[in-house]
Formats: C-alpha cells, sequence, structure tokens
C-alpha cells in the first residue's frame, strides 16, 4: 500500500502543476487569433453609454434650442442602447420621440429593427459593453418661433463584451433632424441620414414599397414584410461566414503581404475622425474601393497596367488604354473590381473571388451587397473564432462608414461576397 502512495501523491502533484500552468502561464495562447472568444449563454447587462460633444455648441439660437438638442441626445441614447442590449427595448421610447404619422419614424424602425435582429442572428454574442457617442454639432437654423432645424455629425467608439482587447467604431454620418411644437411638447418632424443602418433602412423600405415618397400607412405595412424576410438574410449571411474553406490555393510568384496592407487600413482609418492619405491619392465621395484597393497595394507594392482588365490609379481621370496614366474602374468601383478578380486569370493581383468565409485571412476583402449589387467593399483586419479556430466573425474596416474593427455581422447588407487575395504573378 506504502508502494501506492508515492506514485499517487507524484501523479496528482504533476495534474495541479499542470493546470496552474495553463490558467496562469497559457502557453497555448499563441495558438489563437487576438479575438478568441469564447461562448456563453451569461445574460447581458446595461450599456454603458456616454454622450460627448466634440466641437463648441455656441449660437445665438443654442439656448433656445436646448429642448431640442436634449431630444437629439436622448434620440441617440435610445438608438445605441437597442443596439447593444438583447434585453432593452427603446421602440416605444423612440416612438414616443416622433410625431404621430411621420414617415421618418419606420424608417428609424427599421434601422432599429434591422439592428436588433442582426444582434440575435449573429454566431458570436456581439453584445456591447459600452458605446461612446460623439456629436458635432454643425448648424442651428430657426423655424419661426416653435422649430428648428438640427444637423449634427456622428460617430461611435463600441467595446463589446465578448471581443477581448479591440474596441470598434463606426462613422461619421451626418444626421438632420426638425424639431417642432405642437401644444408645448417638442417633436421630431423629420429625420434624414443617408448612410450606415439608416440610410440601409430607408432604401430596403422605399424598395419594398416601391417608392422614394411612400406614405406613412404603407410604410407601416411594409415594415411588417421587412421584419419577416431580413432574419433569412441574416441567417445566409451568418452560415457564409462560418462555412469551412477547403482546397489548395492558386500558386504566386509574390505573396500578398498582409501585415503591409493592414498596417496602410489602420493607419488611415479613424471613427472619430475622417483620415485620408489626399498626397497620394484623390479622395471620393464613395471612397470604399478606393481605400481598400490602396491597402492591397500596401501590400503588393504593384499595379496591373497590362491586358484587358487593368487595375491602377496615376490620376483621377479614367484610362483603360494607358499603362501610365489615369486610373481603371477596378480600383474605384466594388463591381468592377469583382469582375477584374474573375476574369484576369490569376494575373496580376491573384484573387480568390467566392472564397468560403473559413478561407479568410486579415488583408482579404469583403464587399457588402444591397439588391444584388454590390454598395460597399471593406477589409478583414481580424478573426473572431472559437476555441476549435472555427471563424465565427470578421471584424472590419473601411472608408466611407469609417468602420474600424466594426464586426461584419452588424453591417447593414443583404448579402456578401468575399475575396481572398493571394499574391502577384507577372
Amino acid at each position: 500500500m506504502k508502494k501506492l502512495i508515492l506514485p499517487l501523491l507524484i501523479g496528482t502533484l504533476s495534474v495541479l502543476l499542470a493546470v496552474i500552468i495553463l490558467v496562469f502561464f497559457n502557453p497555448l495562447k499563441g495558438l489563437f487569433d487576438e479575438v478568441f472568444v469564447e461562448q456563453n449563454d451569461e445574460p447581458l447587462g446595461d450599456v454603458g453609454f456616454k454622450l460627448i460633444w466634440r466641437e463648441s455648441e455656441s449660437s445665438e439660437y443654442r439656448e433656445a434650442a436646448d429642448t431640442p438638442v436634449k431630444m437629439a441626445e436622448h434620440y441617440f441614447e435610445c438608438f445605441y442602447t437597442a443596439l447593444g442590449d438583447k434585453e432593452a427595448d427603446c421602440t416605444q421610447a423612440l416612438s414616443n420621440l416622433y410625431a404621430s404619422s411621420c414617415e421618418d419614424l419606420v424608417y428609424d424602425l427599421a434601422a432599429l429593427g434591422s439592428c436588433a435582429m442582426r444582434l440575435e442572428g449573429s454566431a458570436i454574442d456581439l453584445g456591447m459593453k459600452s458605446v461612446n457617442v460623439h456629436l458635432w454639432l454643425k448648424n442651428i437654423v430657426p423655424i419661426g418661433n416653435d422649430g428648428y432645424v438640427i444637423t449634427v455629425k456622428q460617430s461611435a467608439e463600441i467595446v463589446f463584451k465578448t471581443l477581448k482587447g479591440i474596441s470598434s467604431g463606426e462613422g461619421i454620418y451626418d444626421h438632420t433632424f426638425v424639431f417642432e411644437k405642437h401644444s408645448g411638447s417638442w417633436y421630431i418632424t423629420s429625420h434624414e441620414c443617408d448612410q450606415g443602418v439608416w440610410g440601409y433602412g430607408t432604401k430596403v423600405m422605399n424598395t419594398l414599397c416601391g417608392s422614394g415618397s411612400p406614405s406613412y400607412d404603407l410604410l407601416r405595412e411594409k415594415l411588417k414584410d421587412f421584419k419577416k424576410v431580413l432574419p433569412s438574410k441574416i441567417s445566409a449571411i451568418s452560415d457564409l461566414i462560418t462555412v469551412k474553406g477547403y482546397g489548395a490555393l492558386p500558386e504566386v510568384q509574390q505573396p500578398y503581404n498582409r501585415e503591409g496592407a493592414m498596417e496602410y487600413a489602420k493607419r488611415w482609418s479613424n471613427a472619430i475622425d475622417e483620415v485620408r492619405n489626399t498626397e497620394v491619392w484623390n479622395d471620393y465621395e464613395d471612397d470604399s474601393v478606393n481605400f481598400v484597393s490602396q491597402c492591397i497595394f500596401g501590400g503588393i507594392g504593384k499595379m496591373d497596367v497590362e491586358g484587358k482588365n487593368k487595375w491602377k490609379w496615376f490620376d483621377p481621370k479614367i484610362d483603360l488604354e494607358s499603362s501610365d496614366s489615369g486610373c481603371s474602374n477596378s480600383w474605384l468601383k466594388a463591381e468592377s473590381f469583382w469582375t477584374y478578380c474573375t476574369e484576369n486569370d490569376h494575373r496580376g493581383v491573384c484573387c480568390l473571388a467566392g472564397a468560403a468565409g473559413g478561407q479568410l485571412e486579415k488583408g482579404d476583402v469583403i464587399q457588402l451587397m444591397l439588391n444584388g449589387t454590390a454598395v460597399s467593399q471593406v477589409m478583414i483586419t481580424d478573426v473572431v473564432t472559437d476555441v476549435h479556430k472555427n471563424t465565427l466573425d470578421f471584424l472590419v474596416t473601411g472608408h466611407d462608414s469609417e468602420y474600424v474593427n466594426f464586426p461584419l455581422s452588424l453591417i447593414p447588407c443583404d448579402s456578401v461576397r468575399f475575396i481572398k487575395v493571394v499574391g502577384w504573378n507577372d
């Protein structure tokens, strides 16, 4: 019996030592991505909300418009609280801010509903720990004695509960509110924003209604259809993200420098300020593809100036013939870049268009689709995985909507297309 005690003690101590090493030193940490996330069913708490005014609010009308400005602040608190917490329901609070039968209320409810359903449909828990909403007061214009038009620029810094060491950002969006006083109370009678989830909600609802100026009753009717259709689209996007990738990639003479592309993306993206490398490249109203092209160039260092399909930028003028001037549509437009990737037969920038989610890495490209058309393009700046290295989501960065490390699952779109950048072939 005594002979068995010593080996038993040694075995027990060895197990305890191994557990201590795994817990405190975690030698396997390097095997997982930086944003590895554990799945759990812990209930979500309240979202920490903070509103920050970034510019002077001085105006001769600022004091008189104090109540409408506070309503605008409350609007964003309601919106982001609903986006960040699955238990929150700010629909009624948002509705109470609006005048009755205001069409823009339904657009905003579509945007809010889109956020809530994407939160529910994600493969990971994207509940928010905190959000800082930044506002810049651009203009206040009085309307008679009982109304104001208030224009603000808005962005958001977001910390998600389960993403380790990552802060995300979205913005910069322009919002125009009209506040009017009726029977002693202030109401929103108009709200316009053609960017982000607000722009998405407006475009989708108008498409469903078949009109650019539908009635309140028609919008209300179509909002029900929108809420029925959207979950299947969200589920389809989640399936595309999580599907594993198999098969060999094309061979290349020069591998893609992903870190170079990543460094460029991080340097020239910011959720609080618009950052553009205008000393080298032109700035465009729709800058999403131009930005991603710049990032890819940062990881390859060459332009494709030969053959039928070119990928180049020397100056803003479109020139499909010259090899040392002008630019190509593929540098600027998402559909044209997709055509370049599918038709260049792996020469020039070698890409795998239509790659599976499980094949994508940092530095690869995602196209955001609406009604079957690519409307924007973003770059993957991180990959979210589970303990088995299965892909759960992507954090993406891009221009136009100024996404910075933002979860793909929360971006308003109907579908996505994946493009894996492999390298370069002469």
